[in-house]
């Protein structure tokens, strides 16, 4: 299962304190002790031990073992781990405007930023990076994070890339501006019908609440009465954001979200309400699509529409991470963020889900062990108990809690990618993503003459040989030939795929969802919903159950 990422929540913090003064005086006093004990064992190691060690290593070491005593998301991140952090919390950094993938060791350019450095330097999707600034990338087993740290700078510094191009022989030289490069966290939006529109966000930044008023604003001009909210793979980001976004949606008033303190005097309860917008988008139908990615934020979200009976939740249950981090900025730039709330829906269900303190290792495979218990194939594999029923606010229907929230519509994980080992590599290796740009830099002209927009490549049909070059591409990474039939099974996938992101290439990331989405599951099954509540007109703020 992939490595799950974990967004800053900043909260509104209640501090009661009901100490009487001489426990604050005991309280204090162990500590002192106990800092005094930690304080002689790091001078001890960091004189004594039989081989050097740096003290920052030590101090290091010593933190994340604090934590790690702790719940899964109370963490400890160093200097150059927290600014990383940062700017995807903020969604700026400086940098050169690429979107790009590791291919056999070797930088693939997959999408170029609109108006960016890169693209006014001349790099083009395809575009295979070899050195920057003297340093090789190509063959030389850096990590996508030294990967990153070398494109990245401050603003105006300039970076000189060496990069191959299809069908140039020489390595062609360019020299990039560096400039702010803001990270969209609207990965799309677009019109899939004359009146139902479709919005896929992938994080919830300080930038989404403006990305997605102007996402919905053009939806609106262009007749939408219905809206899909993606909000698969969304592994969470920052809580007013996810508050006034939920708020777009929610009457003045209604209930978004309660943060409790369980140390503080009657729990230390903050709860946050829908503070209404101009928007008008209180009579669109909603459907807000997730899965076993979708996080944090992303579930406050989705247990307010859902709590509130104000749409329609598709997909299968979400992580179940509700726990709030406090920040601690240290004054060497590292951080640690400490678990210092939960969260809880409107209804009153934690959204995190159970735990062991210190035993991370159980919590890291909770959701592999979903999926060999068969929660991803069947809702009823899904053990809910009568102690962790409750009560929507406005219909009254029957929701659970004991972590995550449940769908509404349950949608099973596709089976053609359950135990498939051949899509497995294909996906895993960027194998497809790698025949779609060498096709793509190879044909793009004649491509871009004979389908000149986006929604004329609906008529385009792949290939044979490009599905047959992924398959021995695999084939080859695995040393070893796929059985015939898993590769009938697997084709219209691949094919799926493949189309998917020659779309990028060609028009950028919008294509790449529009193709992909066609025959999705959950999208398929979100789309006919709200295209036949749009016939019956049912009122669209208290929707029932299909």
């Amino acid at each position: 299962m992939q490595h799950l990422r974990y967004y800053l929540i900043i909260p509104i913090i209640l501090c009661f304190t009901y100490f009487t003064f001489g426990q604050k005086v005991e309280k204090r006093s162990d500590l002192k002790k106990d800092l005094e004990k930690l304080k002689y064992v790091m001078e001890f190691v960091s004189e004594k031990y039989v081989d050097p060690i740096q003290s920052d290593t030590l101090t290091d070491n010593a933190i994340k073992g604090i934590l790690s005593a702790l719940d899964p998301h109370s963490s400890y991140t160093n200097a150059e781990e927290t600014k990383l952090f940062l700017e995807s919390v903020n969604g700026e950094f400086g940098g050169i405007g690429i979107r790009y993938v590791m291919i056999k060791d070797t930088l693939h350019v997959v999408d170029v930023i609109k108006g960016g450095p890169s693209e006014k330097a001349g790099v083009v999707p395809g575009d295979k990076i070899i050195k920057a600034d003297g340093i090789s990338i190509s063959n030389s087993k850096l990590s996508l994070e030294e990967v990153q740290r070398i494109l990245r700078g401050k603003k105006d510094s300039r970076l000189d890339v060496e990069l191959k191009r299809y069908g140039v022989e020489n390595v062609l030289t360019v020299q990039i501006k560096r400039g702010n490069i803001t990270m969209p966290s609207v990965n799309c939006h677009y019109m899939i019908s004359d009146r139902t529109g479709y919005l896929s966000l992938n994080r919830f930044t300080k930038t989404s609440l403006k990305e997605c008023v102007k996402a919905i604003e053009d939806l609106k001009k262009q007749g939408m009465k219905a809206l899909i909210f993606d909000l698969r793979n969304n592994p969470g980001g920052l809580l007013d954001t996810s508050v006034r976004l939920a708020g777009l949606f929610l009457p003045k008033g209604e209930p978004i979200v309660s943060v409790r303190n369980s140390r503080t005097s009657g729990g230390g309860e903050v709860v946050f309400r829908s503070n209404g917008s101009n928007l008008q988008v209180y009579e669109i139908d909603l459907a807000v699509l997730v899965n076993e990615q979708s996080a944090s934020a992303s579930e406050i979200f989705a247990g307010a529409i859902q709590d509130c009976d104000r749409g329609i939740i598709v997909g299968r249950r979400t992580f179940g991470k509700g726990l709030v981090q406090r920040p601690l900025v240290l004054p060497d730039g590292s951080m640690v963020r400490l678990t210092t709330s939960r969260y809880y829906t409107p209804s009153g269900r934690s959204i995190q889900k159970p735990y062991t303190k210190g035993k991370h290792d159980i919590y890291q495979r909770e959701l592999w062990d979903r999926f060999e218990h068969g929660e991803f194939i069947h809702a009823d594999s899904i053990g809910f108990v009568d102690s962790l029923k409750y009560q929507t606010i406005n219909e009254h229907r029957t929701v659970y809690g004991g972590g995550g929230i449940m769908p509404d519509i349950f949608i099973p994980l596709d089976s053609i990618l359950i135990n498939n080992t051949l899509l497995d590599s294909l996906m895993s290796k960027n194998i497809i993503t790698a025949v779609a740009l060498e096709y793509g830099a190879a044909y793009r002209r004649e491509l871009l003459s004979k389908y000149p927009s986006q929604s004329d490549f609906i008529l385009f049909a792949v290939p044979p040989f490009l599905s047959k070059r992924a398959i021995a591409g695999a084939e080859a990474d695995a040393h070893k030939n796929y059985d015939k039939n898993l590769i009938s099974k697997s084709l219209p996938f691949i094919n799926r795929l493949i189309k998917a992101e020659l779309a990028r290439n060609l028009y950028g990331t919008e294509a790449f969802y529009y193709y992909y989405n066609i025959d999705d599951p959950i999208f398929e099954k979100s789309l006919q919903i709200l295209e036949k509540r749009l016939l019956t007109a049912r009122s669209p703020k208290y929707p029932a159950k299909e």
